[in-house]
């Protein structure tokens, strides 16, 4: 009897602020791997545009590493309710978030969201902070993508 194989984990979080917007993902590999990313956006994201960027983004990457199965946390309850089809996402640049996300989804063989408070997507929330932080105020080593 085969057991099954443990999954992708990966956590998001988006971020707008004054300052900026940025988004992150933390993405786990079945055997402890950890890929931490954060994104720095620049055109003006809501919240919500933010999230779902974190999103595109860890489905982007867990794809070019080949994931067949992945579990994702988001402190996000929009984005959640939107993926899982519980809430309709209304305003059209949602529709085309939720449409990119839904493509991506498709071609995992098994994907599961969840929404979770954010006490319990710390490392995720810090990223999206630190990639709307002015870049003098970041570490020397800190890697910053910008969308």
């Amino acid at each position: 009897m085969e057991t099954p194989s443990q999954p992708w984990v990966l956590y998001v979080d988006g971020s707008s602020t004054s300052g900026g917007s940025g988004a992150c993902l933390v993405l786990t590999s079945p055997d402890g791997v950890v890929a931490e990313q954060a994104l720095r956006l620049e055109f003006p994201a809501s919240n919500n545009k933010a999230e779902y960027e974190a999103l595109i983004a860890g489905l982007k990457l867990a794809k070019e590493l080949k994931a067949e199965d992945l579990k994702v946390f988001s402190d996000s309850q929009l984005v959640v309710s939107q993926v899982l089809g519980d809430f309709e996402a209304k305003e059209s640049s949602m529709q085309k978030y939720l449409q990119k996300a839904r493509k991506l989804i498709s071609a995992l063989g098994s994907f599961n969201i969840q929404h979770i408070p954010r006490a319990e997507n710390l490392r995720a929330d810090q990223l999206s902070k630190l990639a709307t932080s002015c870049i003098s105020e970041l570490p020397k080593a800190t890697v910053l993508e910008y969308l």
